[in-house]
């Protein structure tokens, strides 16, 4: 889409997502569109880029930053490196975890298609920036393709991926990505999955009231012979 304006984006179910920034398409490619809720998340500074769209967001409560980057990679070799070298830069010039997901138009890997054939340049080249920037390239276990050409036969390829730092890890250590049902689109959803790192260690609580119930004693002790995962005590 050329244009997406305000109308076109709550048509798309954005729901509380009420900020966007938006890259247009040409044609039908090259669009880029990243939505944010602003009662969570503050734009401290946007780029557009000619293959990609970073924003640097800020957590309106704790105040913690991190760098968003949407990707519509080129199809011709000699263009990636003007991707990669904006990428580079986005980094460069923001120091805030990151993440980096989207359709890069290129696979990494000779299995990453169902064809097969072989290691060329621009896949080296690939996994030389992502070592030279230092990207984990997230697994992705329930899909090992994210592109189809839609025929009868069809030719399949993985080139949607999410890419984080090794910050981002550290701040969402369970951070998973999901293949979603692929329904009009010739490209696979792809869910990034995080948590928050600040996971507590859980606290045993003990109401001293408790002692005075009938039955707690008995309770205790079924429940201390009973796997802790098959017992609850509820508050009645």
């Amino acid at each position: 889409m050329a244009v997406i304006d305000d109308t076109t984006w709550r048509q798309l179910g954005a729901g509380r997502l009420d900020r966007m920034a938006v890259k247009a398409s040409e044609g039908a490619s090259g669009g880029i569109l990243i939505g944010w809720a602003t009662e969570q998340w503050s734009l401290i500074a946007q780029d557009t880029g000619q293959f990609s769209i970073s924003i640097l967001l800020q957590n309106t409560r704790s105040g913690w930053k991190w760098i968003l980057s949407g990707v519509y990679g080129p199809l011709v070799d000699t263009e990636r490196e003007v991707l990669w070298a904006e990428l580079s830069e986005i980094k460069a010039n923001w120091n805030a975890p990151w993440c980096v997901m989207g359709d890069f138009n290129v696979t990494r890997f000779v299995e990453e298609r169902n064809r097969g054939g072989t290691l060329s340049p621009a896949m080296m080249r690939f996994s030389e920036w992502l070592d030279q920037e230092n990207l984990l390239d997230m697994p992705t276990p329930n899909v090992a393709f994210t592109w189809s050409n839609m025929r009868e036969v069809p030719t399949l390829a993985k080139l949607d991926r999410v890419l984080i730092c090794p910050d981002w890890e550290e701040a969402f250590p369970r951070c998973s990505v999901q293949g979603l049902p692929r329904i009009t689109s010739d490209h696979t959803p792809l869910l990034l999955i995080s948590s928050d790192a600040s996971l507590k260690t859980p606290q045993f609580k003990y109401e001293s009231w408790w002692s005075e119930c009938e039955g707690v004693e008995e309770v205790v002790r079924a429940c201390w012979m009973t796997r802790s995962d098959t017992c609850m005590v509820r508050e009645a």
